[in-house]
């Protein structure tokens, strides 16, 4: 098991995705095929959940996220439900506080993400 709070990069992007709906195959992240609710779509770009505004803004917006700085290098995201989740920008944070309020702390560690940052 892996500690939400310590995603990043791929695996950060990965789950998010899930959280999202999403129902990934192992290449989605780099560009594969993702499939959503009985649908087969390509993707094009990378999910890049974590640094994507595109992304990630609907959702912040959508679960009336509260994001707000705690030092000059780190962020906190709340959700409405008390959840709460840090990271070093305001997206990581708010990716963050998503994934622990769908899945809770943990989430399995993801042997498919071959090359994914995993340090926090």
């Amino acid at each position: 098991m892996k500690q939400v709070l310590e995603l990043v990069g791929e695996s950060l992007d990965y789950w998010s995705a899930r959280a999202d709906g999403w129902e990934l195959s192992h290449r989605a992240i780099l560009g594969g095929e993702v499939y959503r609710r009985g649908e087969v779509r390509t993707a094009l770009v990378r999910l890049a959940y974590s640094t994507d505004w595109i992304l990630a803004g609907p959702i912040i917006e959508r679960e009336r996220m509260k994001i707000e700085p705690v030092t000059a290098e780190r962020w906190l995201a709340e959700m409405p439900s008390g959840v709460r989740a840090t990271g070093e920008t305001p997206i990581v944070a708010a990716m963050r506080a998503f994934i622990v309020n769908r899945y809770g702390p943990h989430v399995p560690a993801d042997s498919r993400l071959h090359g994914s940052k995993q340090g926090a």
